[in-house]
This record gives C-alpha cells, structure tokens and sequence, in this order.
C-alpha cells in the first residue's frame, strides 16, 4: 500500500497519497477555517466513495446501468467524541431489476470500508519526535 502523509498546520491538515493532496479542515465554529472536509467527513464520505464505486461497478458489469449516487447523513456521539451512526442511501439505476436489490446490498455490504467498519482493523500508535 502507498504511504499516507497527512500534515497538520494550524487547524487544517494536508493529505498527501502518491502525486494527490486533499485538504482537511474544522469548521469556524469548531476553530477552523473550513478549507477542507473535517475529518469526520472524510471517514463518511470514504465510505460513500467504496459503496458507490461497488454498486456501480456491479450495475454496469451487469447491464443495468449507470448513475449510482450515495448520499450520507451521520451523527457524533461524545465521551469519546466519534461518529455514532451513519445513515447510507444508495440510489442505483432504473433499469436495475426489483429482484437484484438483495444483491446490490450485499454488494455494498463487502466493500472494503464497510467491511472494515464491520470487523474494526487493529491500530498501532507510535510517538515519535521529529
């Protein structure tokens, strides 16, 4: 896997994955100057990204399609502050069939990110100086 560089100045960060950078940001109201996506935003919307990118590619590996659209609604928890709950919406082409919607779900249910968020990977923190 590629490395992720992810660099903090001020209250934003910047992203870095091979040659693409994505500014991530707080909202004024949360101290920042809203520059980019939190990054509550971004965990939810890489999640739309990997469920969209697999009901597509099903849609169209099968005829059915094009134009899938996920639109992602969450809700923050706190102590600790997290994302409690996140509400998907996967909106598929009309020509797909009524009875291939149990496939389109379980489709979306191994993309990778879902499947991450099912069984939660291990996660390592090293301090380190400069």
């Amino acid at each position: 896997m590629d490395l992720i560089t992810v660099t903090a100045a001020g209250a934003g960060a910047t992203i870095s994955v091979r040659a693409h950078r994505v500014e991530s940001d707080h909202a004024p109201a949360d101290g920042g100057s809203d520059a980019g996506l939190s990054p509550a935003e971004l965990f939810v919307a890489s999640l739309g990204a990997c469920l969209a990118l697999a009901v597509a590619t099903y849609c169209r590996s099968h005829g059915y399609g094009e134009g899938v659209e996920v639109n992602l609604t969450y809700a923050m928890a706190k102590s600790p502050t997290r994302i409690a709950s996140i509400v998907a919406d996967i909106h598929v082409p009309a020509g797909l069939p009524d009875d291939r919607f149990a496939a389109v779900r379980r489709v979306a249910e191994l993309c990778p990110l879902h499947a991450t968020l099912a069984q939660p990977p291990r996660l390592d923190l090293e301090i380190l100086r400069q």
